[in-house]
């Protein structure tokens, strides 16, 4: 099952079998892939194909999963690209959803495509996950490093949750970091 929270913080999976234990949730095929590969911001744009050429800094954690990588859609409006480990411990999360998450389920598996870097480090979007993110081939996009994964926004949509969320008041899981 998983435990009460916040889905999209990607929560971990509580063992029925060891009450009150939390099972941390690990890539289970390449472990030297760290969990936290992903960071930075990139502004760039697909290609007239709709390919996106994965920025240098992520290429290496592509890399040490063969360059295999799975993309789905995400509720927010962008995409999530995971290296398959990730994803498999992501989708382990999902498989275990009660049954009112269908919808939710639906979303991510139904859109999720397994996909490879080509040589030149670079990955088609195909036209449906482009219609889910308001992505177009030559759209002006920007990549965001979110630790396990990697999020792709349509530059404008980007901008404007990031200025919607900078109104709203700081988290209360924020307020107790010292910076």
């Amino acid at each position: 099952m998983v435990e009460k929270g916040n889905f999209w913080d990607f929560p971990a999976i509580s063992s029925p079998k060891l009450p009150n234990k939390t099972l941390p949730i690990q890539p289970r095929v390449n472990q030297s892939v760290s969990k936290f590969a992903f960071k930075g911001a990139t502004h760039t744009s697909l290609d007239d194909k709709g390919r996106l050429n994965m920025p240098t800094r992520f290429r290496d954690a592509f890399a040490q999963s063969n360059n295999e990588l799975t993309i789905t859609r995400h509720p927010h409006g962008c995409l999530l690209i995971f290296t398959r480990p990730n994803w498999e411990s992501f989708s382990a999360q999902i498989e275990v959803m009660p049954i009112d998450s269908q919808w939710v389920k639906r979303m991510f598996y139904g859109y999720a495509m397994d996909m490879e870097l080509d040589k030149s480090g670079r990955v088609l979007i195909t036209p449906e996950l482009r219609s889910t993110a308001q992505l177009s081939a030559g759209s002006e996009i920007v990549l965001l490093g979110m630790g396990r994964y990697v999020e792709l926004w349509e530059r404008q949509l980007h901008a404007a949750h990031e200025a919607k969320a900078m109104t709203n008041e700081i988290p209360q899981g924020f307020k107790d970091l010292a910076f």
